[in-house]
């Protein structure tokens, strides 16, 4: 049987509304009345717009984000063409969460004797490096004709470790963005969240103009949008952490 994928959008919804009546009835504040403080909305979004550490923190962290859900998005129409059936395709992101778990995991063990900014950038770095990779094997399909499998493994290959990398900069990037705003962590974390969410569907948005049914966008986007991270985040560490050069 078949069933329309408008399923899935009333699965999301039904869930989304039973999670937020648990969340409402079964989780209270923990933060004592008497301790809350009231700082203006606006003020705070307006520091936080002019904060070019912020703002390039939610550069890197949408970009990244960006490329994930880019790749959720364009992968489904690639690997089906390259002969990939959907149960296929869905195994697939077995391995890509694999990626994502290793990075959690490195990044961890690298606490123990790095800075956060540059776990960050070695994250970044290997985004980087992948996506120049990932992109000279499909051009290089333009000239040797690499057989539908391989091609496969070289996509969710390249996304496991593209998602390795960004597990590893996403994490600390988060870590390093509102370390001056403790009065207000709360209000401040959601409006950060909220600039990084736009970011990353600008980034979105961008790869669907792109898509045209080959091959070719997606890896040369991704890297397009890697090369910006690693620019904003040499800024960032020349302005922030000049230490660590």
């Amino acid at each position: 049987m078949c069933y329309s994928f408008k399923i899935d959008f009333l699965f999301l919804v039904t869930f989304a509304i039973i999670l937020i009546t648990l969340i409402v009835k079964l989780l209270p504040e923990t933060h004592p009345k008497v301790n809350r403080k009231h700082f203006s909305l606006l003020k705070i979004i307006f520091t936080l717009l002019r904060d070019s550490k912020v703002l390039s923190l939610s550069i890197i962290i949408g970009g990244c984000s960006g490329i994930g859900f880019s790749y959720f998005a364009e992968s489904a129409v690639l690997l089906e063409k390259l002969g990939l059936t959907p149960s296929q395709y869905g195994t697939s992101y077995i391995i890509i969460s694999a990626g994502m778990m290793t990075g959690g995991f490195s990044s961890k063990k690298l606490q123990d004797t790095f800075h956060s900014i540059e776990i960050m950038v070695l994250g970044i770095k290997i985004i980087l490096i992948t996506c120049v990779i990932f992109c000279c094997l499909i051009l290089l399909n333009t000239v040797i004709i690499i057989p539908d499998i391989l091609l496969v493994c070289i996509i969710v290959l390249s996304q496991t470790v593209i998602m390795h990398g960004s597990r590893m900069t996403n994490s600390n990037a988060m870590a390093l963005a509102l370390t001056k705003y403790k009065w207000c962590t709360g209000t401040a974390s959601s409006i950060f969240g909220f600039i990084y969410y736009c970011i990353m569907s600008l980034v979105k948005f961008g790869m669907g103009l792109l898509h045209n049914g080959t091959l070719f966008p997606m890896p040369i986007y991704f890297l397009a949008i890697a090369g910006i991270m690693a620019l904003v985040s040499k800024n960032l560490v020349l302005k922030f952490y000049p230490q660590i050069y």
